[in-house]
């Protein structure tokens, strides 16, 4: 049920912010800047370093699990994932565009996160992501919904 609401979300800021291909779009390379920033600190700072990123009222939709709402719940969600021996998150936007207005933007790209399996080998997930971005009054960009999907299941 929520599916069709996220995509009709997704589609209709892809055509609010739709310009064309070589069309200069102010403050795109700062949004991609910061999403590589802030996988950049998830590597470095593990936990803290990727909610660093969030908004206190953002939502993330996690695969096979409901909606996760506001900060606290992301990171009592996403610690079970930090807690996993050998677990690692990274992620590269490949694409980003803005508003007319500058203060909502998305990026997507591919990620990959790395556990220790049961028998110590690791497991590798790869997939693609889609945030939906909030510049802040300070000017940074923070994100108000996440959401990614893995491209196959996970690999030894």
């Amino acid at each position: 049920m929520r599916r069709p609401l996220l995509l009709l979300a997704i589609f209709s800021l892809l055509a609010l912010g739709a310009r064309p291909a070589l069309k200069p779009l102010p403050g795109r390379d700062a949004l991609l800047a910061a999403d590589r920033d802030y996988s950049e600190e998830a590597r470095k700072k593990g936990l803290e370093g990727f909610m660093a990123l969030f908004t206190d009222d953002a939502v993330t939709l996690p695969v096979n699990a409901p909606l996760v709402e506001g900060k606290p719940a992301i990171r009592e969600f996403m610690a079970k994932a930090y807690e996993t021996p050998g677990f690692t998150l990274t992620w590269t936007p490949l694409h980003a565009d803005l508003s007319d207005s500058g203060d909502l933007g998305y990026t997507f790209g591919s990620y990959q996160a790395t556990r220790t399996g049961a028998d110590g080998q690791p497991v590798v997930t790869q997939g693609k992501y889609v945030t939906i971005w909030k510049k802040q009054p300070d000017g940074r960009w923070k994100a108000v919904l996440d959401t990614g999907s893995p491209d196959a299941p996970s690999q030894p």
